[in-house]
């Protein structure tokens, strides 16, 4: 009887570590981690500030309560925009203006929004949730400048 007990202990043991298959598998189990990133323009004030560079201190100022609003010095424009708050970690998110209330006032001489490409489109490299650079392209290119939340 012991050793039928025995035995069937053994067989037991041996099936249990053969079910496990050793513990190693190639097929995703769908835990591994997401590399997608979501920012936001409107968290917390939805207002970004850039000093940009001249002899006097311009600080450009774009906001984001329901729609946006520009900032530069005399200049005061506004209007709607559509913000792509998920990307591909390490890529840049897009950023559309649509202007509806334009305003022809003298803007900070390197002002960003000044510069807007004909596209009406930015892509926003984030460094941080509080800090981005802006491009005029989704890849390449040099930074436009930052802003900071």
């Amino acid at each position: 009887m012991v050793k039928f007990v025995s035995g069937l202990l053994l067989v037991s043991v041996l099936v249990g570590v053969a079910g496990c298959g050793g513990g190693s598998s190639s097929s995703d189990s769908g835990n591994s981690a997401s590399n997608k990133e979501t920012r936001s323009l409107t968290s917390g004030t939805g207002i970004w500030n850039s000093e940009t560079d001249e002899s006097v201190t311009c600080i450009e100022k774009w906001s984001f309560p329901d729609g946006y609003s520009i900032e530069s010095l005399n200049l005061r424009a506004s209007g709607t925009f559509s913000f792509t708050a998920e990307a591909t970690s390490g890529e840049r998110h897009l950023l559309v203006f649509t202007e509806t209330v334009p305003d022809e006032a003298q803007a900070c001489t390197n002002s960003y929004y000044e510069g807007l490409p004909a596209n009406n489109s930015y892509y926003l490299d984030f460094i941080t949730d509080d800090q981005f650079d802006v491009y005029t392209a989704f890849s390449g290119g040099s930074s436009l400048g930052r802003f900071d939340r």
